[in-house]
C-alpha cells in the first residue's frame, strides 16, 4: 500500500506523527482529536513499510481496543497480520510468563485469579492467621496490596521498609507484612498470579534477570502505548525498560483527561517521559472532530484552570451549536424529573433517538431518582459500568428488611438479611432450619418460631432466632402508624444494617458509596412519603400500610431489565466510566460544590485538579449540546442541605452559557464571576458563603413596556430575576419575576429594569 493512501484524510499534525517512527515520541491528543484514527495508522504505515510485526507491541488499557485496532489495520493493509504484539498490558505480559515465569519459580499453566478469588484467600488467611476483622477488612487489605504492587514493592522488600511497615502499623495493622508475605507464597503454592503480579512479575524478570531484559529490549524495537495518562508506576517503569536500547516509544494521551488516580494512574509518568527522553519529539492532536464550538471553548475555558498541565488548545471547524444551558430542580428527584422531561420533549419535537442521550454523574448514588424519573416517562435506558439502583447489593439488603417487615414468610427476603449484620446464625444452622421447613411444609419464620419451643438448637443459637423475631414483630406493630419513610429509617437503623455499612465503610470507598445508596433509597422513600398522589387510591390501597404501597411501586421497576445495547435507549453512567465514548447530547447531573468537586477532594488542590479533569472529560463527550443540572437542595445523613452550585460553571465562561434559559441565580453567578475575572484572575472563593445579588454599575434602566415573558432582567435593588408573567393591559402591566430570594409583581410603568436577555 502506498505512503500516500496511508495518510489519506489525516491532517498535518497527524500525518507528523504517523511518520515519525524512529526515537521518543509523546503524542498529547485532546478529546475527540483522532488518536486511535492515528495509531492505527501508525501501525500500518510501519507493517506496509517493512517493519516487522513481532518487533512491535501495542499497549493498550482494553481488549476491545486492542481488537478494533488490529481490524482497523488490517482494513488499511489489505491483509491479516500475523504476530503483531497487541493488547492490554496484562494480557501481553500473561503471555511473556507463560515463557518466563520458571525464572520466578511458576508453572507454564499457571492460573490467574480474579478479584473475588483474591478475596476468597484473603479472607481465609485473615481467619487462619487470627486477625481481627474490623481491622483487617478484605477490601482495605486488597487495596493495599495492590497499591504496593504497583509500585513494585515485594512482601520482601516492604519487611525492610520501617516507613511502610509504620504506615500500617499505625491504622492497627502491625501484622499486615506477615499476611502479604503470606499471601503471596499461597499463590506462589497455588501456582497463580493475581493481576497486579502480572505487572509485578514482568517488572521483576526484567529488573532481575539481565539476559531476559536484552531479550526482549531487542524483541521490541518498536513500542506504542495508548491512553498514557492512565499507566501506573510499574507500567512506565517496565515500558522504560523495554524501550533501554532503541528508545523507539511512542506514547499518546492526554493529561487534560487523566482521571483515574484512585487506581493508581500517575499523572506524573507524563511529566516523567519528558525527563527520561529529553530528546523526545512532542507532538499536539488539537483539531477536534467531535464537538461544536461552543464545547470546544467551554473545554478550554475550563482546563485552562489547571497549574499541572501540558498546554493545548482545542479548536475545530464545526459549527458554533446551542450554547451549553444550566438547569435546576428543587430536590434531587425534581432534578431527575426534569433531565427526563427535558429528553422526552428533545426525542418528541426534533426526532431525535434515545440513543443519542447519555446522562451521566459522580457516582452511582446519583442514579436512583434519575431511572425513576425515566421509567415513570416510559423512556427506556441502560446503566454502563454499574448494576442498576435496584439491583445493588445494599439496596437489595434494604429492602429484604422491608420486606420481612411487611410478610416474615418471605423466606428469599429473610433468608437474605437473617444473618446481616452478623448474629451468629450460620450456615449450617440454616441449612438444617431449611431442611425442617421442608419436612414441616412450613415457613423459615414459622420454623424458628418452633425450633424455639421445641429446642432443636443451641441455646446461643435459639436466643439469636428469639432476637430476631422480636426486632421483627416490634416493627410491625408500627406499620399502621408510621409514614413509610419514617418506618424504613427505623427499620434500617434498628436492623443495624446502617451501623453495618458505616463500620465497614469508614476508609473504604467502595462501602462508602453502599452507605450514600442507602441514603438515596431513604431519599426516594421520603419524597414517596411526601408527595404520594392518595386521591389516585383506591379504598383497599388505602387500608395498606405506606410502606406497602412503596414497594408496590418500585416492584415492576426491579423487574424490568435494563435496556440492551442494540435497543435505542438513553445510557446512564459516572463520569469515569464515560471516559472514551461520545454522545450527541450530554446531561451531567449533580453539578454541585461537595458531588463535583466531590467533598472528599475539598481541601487537596491536586483532587481538585482531578476533579476538573473530570469534568472536562464529561463535556467533552458531547457532539451537539451539553446540558448540566444541579438541585437547590438535596437530602443526606438525615438531613436536608442546599448545595452551592459548582465552581467548575463559573470556569466555563459566561460566553458558552445560556442565560436566557438559566435559573437566575446562575445569571447572578456569570456576571459576578465575569467582573471578578476582570478585577483579579486569582479568585479566592467560599465554599460556604452565599452568593448575592449585586447591581450593575452604571445602572441604566430600559423602557419598561419594552419587558416580555421569559426576558432575563435586572433590578437595582433585587438584583437578576426572570419575567415568568406579564398581566394587565397598557400602563396598568404587572410582572411577575422570579428573582433569587423570592418572587415579586412590580408594576412596569414605576419599574427600574435593565433587560439582560
Amino acid at each position: 500500500m502506498s505512503m500516500v493512501k496511508l495518510l489519506e484524510g489525516l491532517n498535518d499534525r497527524q500525518q507528523e506523527a504517523v511518520l515519525t517512527i524512529e526515537g521518543p515520541v509523546m503524542v498529547i491528543a485532546g478529546p475527540g482529536s483522532g488518536k486511535t484514527r492515528v495509531l492505527t495508522h501508525r501501525l500500518a504505515y510501519m507493517i506496509a513499510h517493512g517493519i516487522k510485526p513481532y518487533n512491535i507491541v501495542a499497549l493498550t488499557f482494553t481488549n476491545k481496543a486492542a481488537r478494533e485496532m488490529k481490524e482497523r489495520i488490517e482494513n488499511l493493509i489489505g491483509k491479516h497480520v500475523k504476530d503483531l504484539w497487541i493488547g492490554t498490558f496484562h494480557s501481553i505480559f500473561a503471555r511473556i510468563l507463560r515463557r518466563e515465569g520458571g525464572r520466578l519459580g511458576y508453572e507454564p499453566d499457571y492460573s490467574i485469579y480474579d478479584k473475588d478469588d483474591s478475596k476468597q484467600l484473603l479472607k481465609e488467611l485473615i481467619k487462619s492467621l487470627d486477625l481481627p476483622d474490623e481491622l483487617y477488612k478484605v477490601n482495605i487489605v486488597m487495596s493495599r496490596i495492590s497499591e504496593l504492587k504497583n509500585s513494585m514493592i515485594t512482601p520482601e522488600e516492604y519487611m525492610r521498609r520501617s516507613d511502610l511497615m509504620f504506615e500500617d502499623a499505625s491504622a492497627g495493622r502491625e501484622d499486615f507484612g506477615k499476611l502479604y508475605l503470606t499471601y503471596q507464597k499461597r499463590l506462589r503454592s497455588a501456582n497463580a498470579m493475581d493481576f497486579d503480579d502480572l505487572l509485578l512479575n514482568m517488572y521483576l524478570i526484567l529488573q532481575h534477570f539481565p539476559d531476559a531484559l536484552y531479550k526482549y529490549q531487542n524483541l521490541f524495537e518498536y513500542i506504542m502505548i495508548d491512553e498514557f495518562q492512565d499507566t501506573n508506576k510499574v507500567q512506565y517503569e517496565i515500558a522504560k525498560k523495554l524501550a533501554g536500547i532503541h528508545e523507539n516509544i511512542f506514547v499518546v494521551g492526554d493529561d487534560a483527561q487523566s482521571i483515574y488516580a484512585f487506581r493508581g494512574a500517575n499523572l506524573e509518568n507524563i511529566f516523567s517521559f519528558q525527563k527520561d527522553f529529553p530528546d523526545h519529539k512532542l507532538i499536539r492532536l488539537e483539531q477536534n472532530y467531535r464537538s461544536t464550538q461552543t464545547i470546544v471553548e467551554a473545554a478550554n475555558n475550563l482546563i485552562k484552570h489547571n497549574t499541572r498541565q501540558i498546554h493545548k488548545r482545542l479548536w475545530t471547524t464545526n459549527p458554533k451549536g446551542e450554547k451549553i444551558r444550566i438547569l435546576r430542580g428543587e430536590d434531587e428527584s425534581h432534578e431527575g424529573r426534569t433531565i427526563a422531561n427535558d429528553i422526552f420533549e428533545r426525542v418528541m419535537r426534533k426526532h431525535h433517538k434515545y440513543s443519542q442521550f447519555a446522562i451521566l454523574y459522580r457516582t452511582n448514588a446519583q442514579s436512583r431518582p434519575i431511572e425513576e424519573a425515566l421509567r415513570k416517562q416510559g423512556i427506556p435506558y441502560r446503566i454502563v459500568g454499574s448494576l442498576e439502583f435496584y439491583k445493588r447489593k445494599e439496596i437489595k439488603d434494604a429492602l429484604a428488611y422491608l420486606k420481612v417487615v411487611i410478610n416474615p414468610h418471605d423466606d428469599v427476603s429473610l433468608l437474605r438479611i437473617i444473618n446481616l449484620p452478623p448474629r451468629g446464625i450460620g450456615k449450617t444452622t440454616l441449612e438444617k432450619l431449611q431442611i425442617y421447613a421442608n419436612e414441616k411444609n412450613a415457613s423459615l419464620w414459622e420454623t424458628m418460631k418452633s425450633a424455639i419451643k421445641e429446642k432443636l438448637f443451641a441455646e446461643r443459637t435459639l436466643k439469636a432466632f428469639d432476637s430476631f423475631i422480636t426486632m421483627i414483630e416490634a416493627l410491625r406493630l408500627k406499620l399502621k402508624d408510621n409514614n413509610a419513610y419514617d418506618l424504613a429509617k427505623e427499620i434500617l437503623e434498628r436492623s443495624g444494617l446502617i451501623e453495618h455499612y458505616k463500620k465497614v465503610g469508614k476508609k473504604d470507598v467502595e462501602q462508602k458509596e453502599r452507605i450514600e445508596n442507602i441514603e438515596s433509597l431513604l431519599a426516594g422513600i421520603k419524597d414517596f412519603s411526601e408527595n404520594e398522589d392518595e386521591s389516585t387510591l383506591t379504598a383497599e390501597e388505602k387500608e395498606l400500610p405506606q410502606l406497602v404501597r412503596y414497594l408496590q411501586s418500585i416492584s415492576l421497576m426491579t423487574d424490568y431489565d435494563t435496556a440492551p445495547e442494540n435497543v435505542d435507549a438513553v445510557t446512564l453512567m459516572t463520569l469515569h466510566a464515560a471516559k472514551g465514548l461520545e454522545f450527541d447530547h450530554v446531561y451531567i447531573s449533580g453539578v454541585e460544590e461537595g458531588f463535583l468537586p466531590s467533598y472528599l477532594s475539598a481541601n487537596d488542590p491536586e483532587a481538585i485538579e482531578e476533579e476538573r479533569r473530570l469534568f472536562y472529560v464529561g463535556i467533552t463527550r458531547a457532539r451537539l449540546s451539553v446540558t448540566l443540572t444541579h438541585a437547590r437542595k438535596r437530602f443526606r445523613h438525615g438531613n436536608e442541605y442546599y448545595p452551592e452550585i459548582s465552581r467548575f460553571v463559573d470556569e466555563l465562561g459566561d460566553e458558552v452559557i445560556d442565560l436566557s434559559r438559566s435559573e437566575p441565580d446562575v445569571v447572578v453567578r456569570q456576571i459576578e464571576y465575569s467582573r471578578k475575572r476582570e478585577v483579579n484572575t486569582n479568585r479566592e472563593r467560599s465554599a460556604t458563603t452565599q452568593t448575592v445579588a449585586l447591581p450593575l454599575k452604571n445602572f441604566v434602566p430600559d423602557n419598561p413596556f419594552s419587558v416580555k415573558m421569559g426576558n432575563i432582567i435586572v433590578h437595582n435593588k433585587f438584583g437578576i430575576g426572570k419575567v415568568i408573567q406579564i398581566e394587565g393591559e397598557g400602563t396598568q402591566k404587572v410582572a411577575l419575576i422570579k428573582f433569587q430570594d423570592k418572587t415579586r409583581k412590580i408594576m412596569l410603568k414605576y419599574a427600574k429594569l435593565k433587560i439582560l436577555k
